[in-house]
């Protein structure tokens, strides 16, 4: 039986830019352009002291990539009417359910020679039927699970230690949610491009963690997963 792997959709298989624009042109149009470039602004001058919070909790590093700066950006522009952050992962269910995919390149093929070693399973907090239907414009037939919650933070759940930590920052890694799957599909290993949401619980869990290097990658988590896991530029990279 072939084993097991996890892989995220969007920063590893689909090229989030496209998304994280349209979700920032949604953010503008809810709260106005010039009120989302002050705050833009103002995290980018110091990226660790704002986090993507989710029921309260805090979930990210807003440099974690461009998906979660923008959720930041909408929490702390929505904070008035709304303290949990569901408005925001609203704005970007919104943002980003009927795009089109826009796929790293030869992503069939990669995922094809993939599928001959591992079973592959993509796991998303996305909805599952937006990532299969993207998937089948490319010809790419997986197995995925949507709605995984990796961002929900829960520090009663006491499976795990409640955080990591990573350079400076401590990542909190008691997300219930993403531990059930983890624990169901016993993965070889976790290949993601944000360590903080995807790969700080599988770590902690002893799972093998493989980081995906994109541009907007912070340094701390590459020197961690350089010393911890694998790195790499393209998922043909595990071919």
């Amino acid at each position: 039986m072939k084993p097991n792997i996890i892989l995220d959709f969007d920063g590893v298989i689909n090229n989030q830019k496209y998304d994280a624009e349209k979700f920032k042109k949604i953010l503008i149009k809810k709260f106005g352009e010039k009120e989302f470039e002050i705050i833009e602004k103002k995290i980018e001058k110091n990226p660790l002291k704002y986090w993507w919070i989710v029921q309260g909790e805090r979930t990210a590093p807003s440099d974690s990539d461009f998906l979660i700066k923008y959720g930041v950006v909408g929490n702390i522009l929505s904070r008035k009417i709304d303290k949990s952050g569901n408005l925001t992962l609203n704005l970007f269910d919104k943002a980003t359910r009927n795009n089109k995919p826009h796929f790293f390149k030869d992503m069939k093929k990669t995922i094809s020679k993939l599928k001959k070693k591992y079973n592959i399973i993509v796991v998303s907090n996305s909805e599952a039927v937006k990532i299969r239907r993207m998937l089948k414009k490319e010809g790419i037939n997986v197995k995925v699970i949507g709605w995984a919650k990796k961002y929900l933070v829960d520090n009663s759940f006491d499976k795990v230690e409640k955080s990591i930590k990573v350079g400076s920052i401590s990542i909190p890694v008691r997300r219930p949610f993403y531990y059930k799957i983890l624990k169901k599909l016993k993965p070889e290993f976790v290949v993601s491009d944000v360590f903080a949401v995807d790969l700080s619980l599988p770590y902690i869990m002893g799972i093998k963690i493989i980081l995906k290097k994109n541009s907007y990658t912070p340094e701390y988590s590459l020197d961690f997963v350089k010393k911890n896991g694998r790195v790499i530029k393209d998922l043909s990279d595990l071919i």
